[in-house]
């Protein structure tokens, strides 16, 4: 529960910094970590194990100190040095703060909507809305093995009860090459967006206009913006 926050929090803070074009790389250099530790987590799981009852500690204690203590360590430093608005960052010049500010407010502007403060009519109505709650569906199921080793825990069971549990070597590449494969695709993605978001900037100004004012129209329409 203590995580709950932090993965929707990296997704809103890049918001904070970058425009829409550059939110993409970003953030698929974030999912990549993700991915990236939870492949080499379990041999590093596995390697520190072997130090069970080395120094008086068993393997889940030296577990939690040599992967806790340099978390720790680094969320010392991250809350000292890290800022949370460009403006208030010690290492940009005011005219780099104007830049960048005047650059996320000419690119928030496509979208925002100034017509008021949110309504709890409005939390509700999102809360209520079959798509919201499949996409929640979608994420939870996501997330849900992650959670707690889940998932180990349910594929050890499972091989359990067939009694063809495979060597952990064996096991752990299986394992590792699909979440190559999921990294692969979060990179191959990445780069089809930029693709797409360079085609984009090769219309006519014809083209870009009619696109605008279609835009401007249907961007307040809930389907709109979960299609396009």
């Amino acid at each position: 529960m203590a995580e709950a926050g932090y993965f929707p929090g990296v997704i809103w803070y890049f918001t904070l910094w970058y425009v829409r074009k550059d939110q993409a790389f970003r953030m698929s250099i974030f999912f990549s970590a993700g991915i990236l530790a939870d492949a080499f987590g379990g041999i590093l799981a596995y390697g520190i194990g072997q130090l069970d009852n080395k120094g008086g500690l068993t393997a889940w204690q030296w577990l939690f100190l040599l992967e806790g203590a340099p978390t720790v360590c680094l969320a010392i430093l991250t809350f000292f040095f890290l800022a949370d608005f460009p403006a208030r960052a010690k290492w940009l010049n005011q005219c780099e703060k104007d830049l960048l500010a005047d650059r996320l407010l000419r690119d928030a502007d496509v979208i925002v909507d100034d017509g008021g403060d949110m309504s709890w009519e409005q939390i509700k109505s999102a809360f209520l809305d079959w798509q919201v709650l499949f996409y929640m569906l979608i994420y939870f199921s996501t997330v849900t093995p992650a959670c707690g080793g889940i998932g180990g825990i349910l594929s050890g069971f499972i091989y359990g009860i067939k009694n063809d549990s495979p060597y952990y070597r064996k096991g752990h590449v299986i394992t590792l090459g699909f979440m190559c494969c999921a990294l692969l695709l979060v990179l191959v993605f990445k780069f089809l967006l930029k693709r797409e978001n360079s085609r984009r900037k090769s219309l006519t100004p014809e083209q870009f206009a009619l696109e605008a004012v279609v835009s401007r129209f249907s961007d307040k329409h809930p389907r709109f913006r979960y299609i396009t």
